[in-house]
């Protein structure tokens, strides 16, 4: 999708000339830039023929409509597994941590941790992840609002930004799951990596990619057709970073 318009045409007309049939994007999710450049490509295969599949998250981010096929994790499910997780373990102060530019996957994630917060009567904290102009997320901010709020779990929008709550948590003295519990998604190799296994909601890559191959044949098979979104149901995966608590909550600044 870096590419122009007029070379993405050429690529989808040599591919389609080629004797492929169709093509399978993985979008940004976010607004702006990116969607627009996947837009570019959206057009070339469809000028050229080619069927396209969108895999995981919608294009142009949350809100927008449906362009093409979509199969991906049921990330409202996932949102609401991990929140009801935490409510269930007896934390009663559960902060969402949200990327500042969220995308379609993370805003379902962020509706699911929100209806599992109504269901169970507790208010919702979300807390915006800020990053600086190189991309790097400043956790100590978040950090900082946790406490302020008296949090004693946090979910990340995703496992990286799970893990970087828990180095900033562990790096101020805190326990976690004693503290603070932490959750978050994808069920990425980092959250085995270490002692302090972290809790996640696994996606189903297998099964995804089962359909998402199924989806295209059905596809190629009803050309016309209304398009379809095709969720699938992760797993929720219990580690150690939200086991029950072990010592009183933390009140104030944690020192």
């Amino acid at each position: 999708p870096n590419a122009g318009s007029e070379a993405l045409r050429k690529q989808a007309r040599v591919a389609f000339q080629t004797g492929v049939k169709g093509a399978f994007l993985i979008p940004s999710g976010l607004p702006g830039e990116s969607a627009a450049r996947e837009h570019r490509l959206l057009a070339a295969c469809e000028e050229a023929g080619l069927a396209v599949v969108v895999l995981e998250r919608n294009v142009g981010g949350a809100g927008s409509p449906m362009l093409r096929d979509l199969v991906g994790t049921d990330d409202l499910d996932g949102g609401r597994q991990v929140a009801q997780h935490l409510y269930a373990t007896g934390r009663t102060r559960v902060t969402f941590a949200a990327p500042a530019a969220p995308g379609a996957s993370h805003a379902d994630r962020l509706a699911g941790y929100l209806h599992a917060t109504h269901v169970a009567g507790r208010e919702p904290l979300v807390v915006e992840i800020p990053t600086d102009a190189d991309g790097r997320s400043d956790f100590g901010t978040v950090c900082d609002r946790l406490l302020a709020e008296r949090a004693d779990a946090a979910i990340g929008f995703c496992d990286t930004a799970a893990f970087g709550l828990m180095l900033e948590l562990l790096r101020r003295g805190l326990s976690v799951p004693g503290h603070v519990a932490v959750a978050g998604f994808d069920d990425q190799p980092i959250g085995t990596t270490f002692t302090l296994g972290l809790t996640t909601y696994a996606q189903p890559a297998d099964a995804i990619a089962a359909q998402a191959v199924d989806a295209m044949l059905w596809r190629l098979a009803n050309p016309t057709a209304a398009y379809r979104k095709l969720t699938i149901p992760g797993r929720l995966v219990v580690r150690d970073s939200s086991r029950p608590p072990t010592v009183p909550t933390v009140r104030g600044s944690g020192s």
